[in-house]
């Protein structure tokens, strides 16, 4: 009888330690999905925002490279760049998680730089995390060099 109850508790310890191992996989994969959205959402969006104008403009700054190049400044459009990335975002996102927060802060348009902070929650754990969310946080900072 005792090897029976010894085998049944084995057999449940597994278990559970199969749950936890797939439990965090699949938050590791939401958050490796979020992150590389973000980086190429971001780098994407940067692109698509610069202001051509500004760009084929005379009297734009000129940037002395450390190669000594010479090259014309370069401008987002902070609005355009907010635009295209939720757009992008939204249509590249995949995984697990349901709602997404886009925090935008320090967008500033000449020289060229952004940093978002992505929030996501996963409802899928509500039974391990006492009906408290959790939150995948993604932070990234992004400048657009123009030198090379």
């Amino acid at each position: 009888m005792k090897y029976g109850f010894l085998g049944f508790v084995i057999l449940m310890l597994g278990m559970i330690g199969l749950i936890i191992i797939v439990m965090f996989e699949s938050i590791t994969i939401d958050n490796d999905t979020e992150y590389y959205t973000l980086k190429e959402a971001m780098k994407a969006s940067m692109l698509e925002s610069i202001d051509d104008r500004y760009w084929a403009d005379a009297n734009n700054p000129i940037i002395e490279c450390s190669n000594g190049k010479k090259i014309s400044g370069v401008k987002i459009v902070e609005q355009k760049f907010v635009e295209n990335f939720t757009r992008r975002f939204k249509a590249s996102i995949g995984g697990d998680a349901d709602d997404y927060k886009i925090d935008f802060y320090d967008v500033i348009e000449s020289p060229p730089k952004a940093t978002i902070k992505i929030t996501g929650v996963t409802d899928d754990y509500k039974l391990v995390s006492k009906d408290e969310d959790i939150n995948i946080v993604n932070n990234l900072s992004g400048i657009l060099e123009t030198c090379k």
